[in-house]
């Protein structure tokens, strides 16, 4: 695993969560929208039942974020020790941890003016670990390149 790729995890971690809050809100809106209209809300309606059921749905997708964290945090173990590195590359490796750590400390900011927007409402309560994820991002963000490091130098290789 490339240092950059640290970078990618945080990004696309933020990216997904922007993603999957915003299909959240969206269809929470949508159904909210469409049980006002009196065609829309009969009993036997399957439009309304099954706008109803994705919604509910959707509630879970916080659930789907923690699994891409946790299938990047195996996907940095696995690859740090099966990418060959050099000790003396290891310097660089941190200066990328250290740039992708200031680069999530940006993301967690956006994060944190986004999500208490009063039109969103309720939303980000159907997000509980994508919260506390992406608010405390920096630190995952150092995890995840100390763990790169770690598996990718301190193995023991031929001919050192």
């Amino acid at each position: 695993m490339a240092g950059r790729d640290v970078i990618y995890i945080a990004v696309f971690l933020f990216v997904s969560a922007i993603a999957l809050f915003l299909i959240n809100f969206i269809s929470h809106t949508v159904v909210d929208q469409t049980d006002g209209i009196p065609a829309m809300n009969t009993t036997n309606n399957m439009t309304m039942k099954s706008m109803q059921a994705t919604a509910d749905a959707l509630d879970n997708s916080d659930y789907l974020f923690f699994s891409i964290f946790i299938a990047f945090m195996f996907g940095t173990i696995i690859t740090g020790w099966l990418v060959g590195g050099h000790r003396i590359f290891m310097f660089i490796y941190f200066l990328v941890v250290v740039i992708a750590i200031a680069i999530s400390t940006f993301l967690t900011t956006i994060w944190e003016n986004i999500t208490p927007v009063k039109a969103f409402g309720d939303t980000i309560n159907n997000f509980p670990i994508t919260d506390h994820i992406i608010t405390f991002l920096p630190y995952y963000v150092l995890a995840i390149g100390f763990i790169g490091i770690v598996m990718m130098f301190a193995k023991t290789s031929k001919g050192d």
